[in-house]
């Protein structure tokens, strides 16, 4: 086992590590309850469906995506993260996807497990993961500055949904917001995520 070197004097990749690790929870928009309260009537008057049905198809996706979490970290223990994380930009796609096509509740809770465990689970896990790796004496301001993707997801995706919605409609709405946060990450990940140990 080799250790990668990425270290020189006047620069420590972490930080590029970390920089990346702050887009994926900027990407994490689609998945999370900010965004989604702005579908809540599209849901109601698309699919004839009452504001219970979507909140509890909302909750039973959450917690879907809670229970998977355990399975993902020990996935994450053994695998490299760059590629669950390319994986995980994919699968957001997807389930915007679906969400632009979807027909009954019974498929909203689907689209809610995948949407919950892809975003607002894996894009929450496997940015801190890689972080508390990477740094040790610093590890607190690390977190704190990889927060503010998140702050700043909560800034934007309402706002950039609601003008797509107004102007594309709530379906489409969907695929750009897929897209969007698919394409802002996959490619950072895939050029600047390194593994902090590798085998030869």
């Amino acid at each position: 086992m080799k250790i990668l070197n990425l270290y020189n004097k006047n620069f420590y990749y972490g930080w590029v590590i970390l920089a990346v690790c702050t887009l994926a929870n900027f990407s994490s928009g689609p998945g999370q309850t900010f965004t989604f309260s702005i579908f809540q009537n599209s849901f109601i008057d698309e699919l004839e469906i009452t504001s219970t049905n979507v909140a509890t198809s909302y909750l039973f996706g959450s917690l879907f995506a809670s229970v998977a979490m355990v399975f993902l970290g020990k996935i994450l223990d053994k695998s490299n993260p760059k590629y669950i994380l390319i994986l995980v930009c994919i699968f957001l796609f997807l389930g915007c996807f679906w969400l632009s096509k979807v027909s009954s509740s019974i498929e909203l809770l689907f689209c809610f497990a995948i949407m919950r465990t892809m975003g607002q689970g894996a894009l929450s896990l496997i940015p801190s993961t890689l972080v508390s790796i990477w740094f040790t004496k610093k590890r607190a301001l690390a977190l704190a500055i990889m927060g503010l993707g998140i702050s700043a997801s909560s800034g934007f995706f309402p706002v950039y949904a609601a003008l797509l919605i107004e102007n594309l409609g709530w379906r489409n709405a969907w695929l750009f917001l897929g897209l969007t946060a698919s394409l802002i990450l996959i490619f950072p990940v895939i050029i600047f995520i390194k593994p902090y140990r590798f085998l030869d």
